[in-house]
């Protein structure tokens, strides 16, 4: 047997799936890939399998290649994970990817699944709401990026697309009486909570 074929030790698979992660975070997808493939060839269970996956699609994002990101995001589904946290985050991860093709419907689906799997996230709604600004749903988009504010002001992007969301659709303020006024309430949470971490945002020309 090859030394690259030797089954890992729990605690040598431990610091290959460290090490993995950090080359992913640090955008080296073309390092840490491989480890991962290695991990998913190591995995004893189908819990450790499908979250060696979800690294994998990571992989696939840091490199912009959304097809492979596809690709092991549903391998890791398709094993079924009973742990909340990798359930949570292969649909939430697939559906970024599902609407980086413009499959929108299918990344609205997992959005779903991924907010009835774990509601107090926020990466599934601001996810959802893309989805739904895509497929011509801007009133069932704003509900979504106010929902994404309130679960974790201290990412802007859902304020950000909330923000460019009503700027380019001017008839929501129709349509919803109340926008203008949960749209400053959503501003003041996202700034509330950059300066309670004595940080500065800049969400707006008058942040600037």
């Amino acid at each position: 047997m090859t030394d690259i074929n030797r089954k890992l030790s729990p605690r040598e698979e431990d610091r290959l799936e460290q090490e993995a992660i950090k080359l992913m975070f640090s955008s080296r997808g073309d390092l840490a890939g491989p480890l991962f493939s290695r991990l998913i060839e190591n995995a004893k269970t189908g819990e450790s399998k499908a979250r060696y996956y979800m690294g994998l699609g990571g992989c696939g994002e840091s490199l912009h290649d959304f097809e492979a990101a596809v690709e092991a995001y549903t391998a890791g589904i398709a094993l079924d994970p009973c742990d909340q946290y990798t359930k949570y985050f292969l649909h939430n991860n697939i559906a970024y990817s599902l609407s980086q093709l413009g499959r929108h419907a299918e990344a609205e689906e997992h959005c779903r699944i991924a907010i009835a799997t774990d509601n107090q996230r926020h990466n599934a709604y601001k996810n959802l709401g893309i989805a739904l600004v895509a497929l011509g749903k801007p009133q069932e988009a704003v509900e979504m990026f106010i929902m994404a504010v309130r679960k974790q002001p201290m990412d802007p992007r859902a304020f950000i697309k909330l923000s460019q969301l009503v700027n380019d659709n001017v008839t929501l303020q129709y349509s919803i009486p109340d926008l203008k006024a949960r749209l400053m309430i959503c501003r003041q949470l996202v700034r509330d909570a950059w300066e309670r971490n004595g940080k500065r945002v800049t969400l707006d020309e008058d942040d600037a």
